[in-house]
């Protein structure tokens, strides 16, 4: 849950710092978070659990959700509890559940 939290997160992040241009087509690589449309959709409550918790596992770039997806598990772990406390339930499971689509739909 905080893993797919903490890459849904990491997008929204990149979507609040106005990066709206996708990486070229031309120069192939991993998946940002600024190339999945989906981080318009996370709440940005969570968004400093889950880059510290990302940060904690290794993942120093917030786009980089290859990273982020491939340690969800770590980064769910780490963060659930500060997203809860900061979004509350509601909406951390919404966090949860932009988070996990994604990670299985972006990375």
């Amino acid at each position: 849950m905080a893993a797919r939290l903490a890459a849904a997160l990491l997008a929204v992040c990149a979507a609040a710092r106005g990066i709206t241009e996708p990486l070229s087509a031309i120069t192939p690589g991993p998946v940002s978070a600024e190339d999945c449309p989906l981080t318009a959709s996370m709440p940005g409550c969570g968004l400093p659990c889950l880059i510290s918790a990302a940060n904690a596992v290794g993942c120093n770039d917030i786009l980089d959700l290859e990273c982020q997806c491939s340690s969800q598990t770590l980064i769910r772990d780490s963060a659930s509890s500060c997203v809860l406390a900061s979004c509350g339930e509601q909406v951390g499971t919404t966090v949860e559940s932009v988070a996990s689509a994604i990670c299985s739909q972006c990375a």
